[in-house]
């Protein structure tokens, strides 16, 4: 009798074990992340999860079976919206890219946002690129998720005591630069800063030390290098004689060099635009040069004596100049042409250039307009910002004698799905909402001495960037002169974030990479060839509601269409660990 009780609880037993090990095995099972969508574009846009996925393709060239080519201007792969796709929980994206060369703005990888609230998922390249000028040729990644979630603006710091303007920003190789314009001491005057972190910033050095040049007017990066243009920002002290400007070279440290011998009697390089392997520089004199590499100097390239060129940038295959009330193009086959002209509705200048959603848009003053391109010669308007209260604008117009609006867009930037601009007269940023609608975020610069009729107490915020999955801005004053005492917020950097991102600010190149992105609870991280490159944490709730019924698109979203090579796109219901994209990676390459 007591064998059989033994047996029988030795099987007990046993068969609690074997319970316990398929409960284990159920669990694991079910928490693993799932594959469901797996696009391979490889001749077709089948989804191969088993999921029934399939991708209606827009234009992508699937002809050679081993990638799928998107153009750049129109192609996409788009997936219907349906449960399996809604990402509402821990999820995981890889694919694998390859970016074309060539300075333009960036291309989503996927995307599945909605514009309108504000919820969804952006996994985009994007590019460094700041106020007047073009994009400069880095490919960055940025991954991020919102659920109109707005964050709080972080004060990070002054660079210089003495300035009151941040003229640019630059991102390149994981690092922050920011460019200034005046000092009270002229030796400290234009100069660059690299951001430290906790408020503190590097001196980089100055371009120049020519005591009549102030001012860093521009800034791209271009093959793996820092250029910057110099000049006098102040728009009265520039007319005046003694600016030697110029473009020049960072060499690390403090060290700069000129780039190549700019014609004499310049007084702004306003900005600096990168077009088919070639450095593009215009003054503010009408007229346009180019960098000649045989002759290391720059070549004239365009002459309009009675327009001032302010602001350039690519879109497509072509580069566009504003200028006073005219918009220019260079085109791809080199002939100058109109695309625009603002005179009937009362712009006299164009200062920026944006591509969102796959669409051009410039900000202009002096009523705050931003205008979409159409086509052709067509531009749409698409409402004016500058002031949180229209009628408290009359009034001041009124009592000053002026026309009602007097703000400048002065910036233009996508971040997180959304595009936001930096405002002049009352140093503020806001967000372009759709058609004519349009969003106060904040005022920088809180200005106890404003006044509509008076130009020197006006504020600027000319310059963001993207860096570390946040918007940096930077704020200054209307003519940027320098001063021993601050009594207002200019010349500081702020940065703030929109729902939660991560970027990795390092140029990705034009070979074959394999991105992921992961949502983990209230982590997201990014993984490039393998290894994880960035992360970043949410310091409140993560219980983000990113469902939405927009579709889900490959090569397009709310950056641009994605000009390059992408195959083997998918996309996991769950957090992949490190070692699984690695294998992944190993599996795949």
């Amino acid at each position: 009798m007591q064998n059989i009780n033994g047996r029988l609880k030795i099987r007990l037993r046993r068969h609690r074990l074997g319970a316990s090990i398929l409960g284990i095995l159920f669990f694991v099972s079910c928490t693993q992340p799932k594959l469901i969508g797996h696009w391979k574009l490889q001749g077709d846009s089948r989804d191969y999860s088993g999921m029934g996925n399939d991708g209606i393709n827009h234009g992508v060239d699937l002809s050679s079976g081993a990638e799928g080519r998107f153009s750049g201007d129109s192609a996409y792969i788009e997936i219907g919206d349906n449960e399996r796709l809604r990402l509402d929980k821990d999820f995981s994206i890889s694919a694998w890219v390859r970016v074309d060369a060539g300075a333009r703005v960036g291309g989503d990888i996927v995307n599945k946002f909605d514009v309108d609230t504000r919820k969804g998922v952006n996994f985009h390249i994007l590019s460094s690129s700041s106020a007047y000028n073009g994009p400069s040729d880095v490919r960055n990644l940025f991954f991020g998720i919102d659920d109109a979630r707005d964050g709080e603006w972080i004060d990070c710091g002054r660079p210089l005591a003495t300035n009151n303007l941040v003229s640019a920003f630059l991102v390149h190789d994981n690092q922050l630069y920011a460019m200034m314009t005046g000092a009270t001491d002229p030796g400290k005057a234009m100069a660059m800063y690299r951001y430290e972190g906790d408020g503190k910033w590097k001196d980089c050095g100055r371009p120049s030390n020519d005591p009549n040049t102030q001012s860093i007017m521009s800034a791209v990066v271009y093959n793996g290098q820092i250029y910057v243009g110099t000049g006098k920002w102040d728009y009265v002290e520039q007319q005046t004689a003694g600016t030697a400007a110029g473009v020049y070279r960072y060499l690390g440290g403090t060290s700069w060099e000129p780039y190549g011998k700019f014609p004499p009697g310049k007084k702004r390089i306003h900005s600096i635009s990168i077009y088919k392997g070639t450095l593009y520089a215009n003054d503010d004199q009408g007229e346009v040069y180019s960098y000649d590499t045989n002759s290391a100097n720059w070549k004239l390239e365009f002459k309009k004596q009675t327009y001032k060129f302010i602001s350039s940038s690519v879109f497509g295959d072509d580069l566009y100049y504003g200028s006073d009330s005219t918009i220019f193009r260079l085109d791809k086959n080199g002939h100058w042409d109109t695309v625009g002209n603002f005179n009937s509705r009362n712009i006299s200048q164009t200062h920026t250039f944006e591509t969102y959603q796959g669409q051009l848009y410039a900000g202009t003053w002096p009523n705050g307009y931003i205008m979409r391109y159409a086509g052709d010669t067509s531009w749409v308007n698409c409402g004016w910002l500058g002031t949180d209260d229209a009628t408290l604008a009359k009034q001041e117009a009124a009592r000053a004698g002026l026309p009602v609006h007097r703000n400048e867009i002065q910036e233009l930037i996508v971040y997180n799905g959304k595009m936001y601009a930096g405002v002049i007269p009352k140093g503020e940023v806001w967000r372009y909402d759709g058609g004519q609608k349009n969003k106060l975020i904040k005022r920088l610069v809180n200005n106890p001495y404003y006044s509509i009729s008076e130009h020197n107490t006006w504020c600027r915020v000319p310059s963001m960037a993207i860096y570390q999955g946040r918007l940096y801005a930077g704020t200054g004053t209307a003519r940027a002169f320098p001063a021993d005492t601050q009594h207002i917020e200019t010349g500081k950097v702020y940065s703030w974030q929109t729902g939660q991102a991560v970027s990795y600010d390092k140029d990705l190149g034009t070979e074959w990479r394999h991105v992921t992105a992961v949502r983990e609870k209230d982590q997201m991280k990014l993984y490039v060839d393998g290894k994880q490159v960035s992360s970043s944490v949410l310091n409140k709730s993560p219980d983000f509601s990113l469902s939405n019924n927009r579709p889900l698109m490959i090569g397009f979203g709310t950056q641009n269409y994605f000009k390059g090579s992408m195959k083997d796109v998918r996309i996991y219901s769950g957090a992949l660990s490190g070692s699984s994209i690695e294998k992944m990676y190993n599996e795949s390459k």
